[in-house]
């Protein structure tokens, strides 16, 4: 962008055969595109300019200051956004998913409890049958320690009954040898 000098600033030349539509009474404005800008004057020129450039260039200032903190705050917003983006890409992706997921964990939950149950009713039929089973076993078993403990009394008995004898055979033996001593 060309600079201009310090000085007070006028309007462009009139194209050939257009008059030009400024008045001698007041400065002229810059007629310039929307989208040039005319360079600000030091603070010394602006003692000098008319009131209603003094407002323009205030204007101007204001301006410019209001499009770089918009300008700013669009930078920020779009950082923002696009941050959010590439948050919420994965997440739709997951949410996608997730009732797909939802749905085959149910099954498969629905799959185990019924595997359960179907484990549960087979193993009580187990137990019934063992059960069952061991009934006469168990009889068996009752009536085989009966059978012991019977055995058990008749040694204990037998055992007694030796004891008595080796006593009696004791008295005998000490009776004989008191009388052959005599």
């Amino acid at each position: 962008m060309p600079t201009r000098a310090p000085g007070p600033i006028t309007s462009a030349p009139a194209s050939a055969g257009q008059p030009s539509s400024t008045s001698p009474a007041a400065p002229a404005l810059p007629l310039a595109a929307p989208s040039v800008r005319t360079p600000y004057l030091p603070l010394s020129t602006k003692r000098s300019c008319s009131p209603r450039l003094e407002k323009l260039l205030v204007f101007e200032s204001a301006w410019k200051k209001e499009k770089d903190i918009v300008s700013k705050e669009i930078e920020k917003l779009r950082g923002s956004i696009q941050s959010l983006c590439r948050s919420a890409l994965p997440l739709g992706k997951i949410m996608d998913y997730l009732q797909e997921d939802v749905d085959a964990m149910q099954k498969e939950l629905q799959l185990w409890r019924s595997e359960s149950r179907q484990h549960a009713e087979a193993l009580q039929a187990e137990r019934s049958i063992t059960d069952c089973a061991m009934e006469p076993l168990k009889a068996e078993l009752a009536e085989l320690e009966q059978l012991v403990r019977d055995q058990q009394d008749k040694i204990c008995a037998v055992k007694a009954s030796i004891l008595k004898n080796e006593e009696k055979i004791q008295k005998m033996v000490h009776s004989i040898n008191l009388s052959s001593r005599r």
